[in-house]
């Protein structure tokens, strides 16, 4: 027994019960719990929780599964590679790869501004909600699929273009003039997007609380789209469950306002993945603001570099700094200028006096 099996012997204990997630054709994933019945070594053998799987479920040879478990208190994760149904509800699971920590990415949340729609619905039977996102899904690839051969045909027909020099006049005065040609890239987001408001979030992998007006009622689930700022971007289209509503008296209006969590109930992992991204971005660089890191200073100026409030704190200072000189070198040039008068005041009171007594050969030196 390697290493590695000797984890697994560890971590997949016989009569633990994980989580088993089963990848569908559509990009969603099923989630069922399985107990460990045996491991010879990296092979597990699974008694899943039903007797017989859904029809959507296309259990093939090779498929990848995400398998999770709880041990002393913390979440792991590891993945496997189906073999085969070996009896009823019995599975067959080569495992692959090391035994990580799950992390806890559900639990990590940070305010963000993103663009987003929610849809009451008063059609609460998950299934059918299921059915009807899975149509906007396959409505939406439709248009983006479209959209993307026009994009493609429009590209083809600019290379032809620019091959017979249709364009040699446009790229010589762009280079007389310095300017870099515009490259343009395909947009997966419909332009309607462009319109949607983006509003205030508190934003994890496991849902998002927002601050609104509409009056949800607990438990109630509700149809959520969200622009998730990714390379390149994307709609994450997840039904989520009205979790917590209170009210929020912090706004002082004539209506009412609430402050409402959503759990995220069905949502692909890519999206959630997308999110976890998205806030450990942010993260990072409210964590460099945070601790000031160096700014290169370019030869341009540092103005480039302050806020305006520092650049007025510091004209002000320089402008009290130069009167208050000048009024000192004012003020010194004047008693110089009058002690100058006394001196020659009493000098010549002086070589007066002495002419006058006849002592001024003895007061020369």
């Amino acid at each position: 027994m390697n290493e590695l099996e000797e984890k697994y012997a560890e971590y997949f204990t016989i009569g633990l019960k994980i989580t088993a997630c089963i990848p569908l054709d559509n990009n969603e994933l099923f989630r069922d719990w399985a107990i460990v019945e045996e491991l010879e070594g990296d092979i597990l053998t699974l008694q899943l929780s039903r007797d017989e799987l859904p029809a959507k479920i296309n259990l093939v040879a090779g498929l990848v599964l995400d398998l999770r478990l709880g041990k002393d208190g913390a979440g792991f994760r590891s993945n496997g590679i189906f073999v085969a149904i070996v009896g009823l509800s019995k599975i067959k699971i080569r495992l692959t790869g090391d035994v990580g920590t799950s992390e806890l990415r559900d639990f990590f949340r940070i305010d963000a501004f993103l663009p987003f729609t929610y849809q009451h619905s008063a059609e609460q039977n998950l299934d059918v909600l299921i059915e009807s996102r899975r149509k906007r899904i396959r409505a939406r690839m439709a248009e983006e699929a479209e959209r993307r051969e026009a994009f493609e045909a429009k590209v083809r027909d600019h290379l032809f273009r620019t091959a017979e020099g249709e364009f040699d006049d446009e790229k010589r005065e762009q280079a007389a003039h310095h300017t870099p040609p515009e490259v343009e890239e395909f947009n997966p987001v419909n332009e309607s997007w462009d319109y949607v408001n983006a509003t205030a979030m508190n934003l994890s992998a496991g849902g998002f609380k927002i601050v609104t007006t509409d009056n949800f009622k607990l438990d109630e689930l509700v149809i959520v789209e969200v622009y998730l700022p990714t390379t390149p971007p994307r709609i994450m289209d997840c039904i989520a469950r009205v979790v917590f509503k209170n009210n929020n008296y912090s706004i002082k209006e004539n209506r009412d306002y609430f402050n409402v969590a959503f759990n995220f109930v069905i949502i692909d992992e890519q999206d959630r993945d997308a999110i976890a991204s998205h806030i450990s971005h942010l993260e990072l660089l409210r964590i460099r603001n945070m601790h000031q890191m160096p700014i290169p200073v370019s030869h341009e100026g540092i103005e480039q570099h302050m806020s305006p409030f520092k650049i007025a704190v510091l004209a002000a200072f320089l402008l009290i700094f130069a009167f208050g000189m000048y009024a000192v070198l004012t003020k010194y040039l004047h008693l110089q200028i009058y002690n100058t008068e006394i001196q020659d005041q009493f000098g010549n009171a002086v070589k007066k006096y002495r002419q006058e007594t006849g002592t001024e050969k003895f007061w020369k030196f």
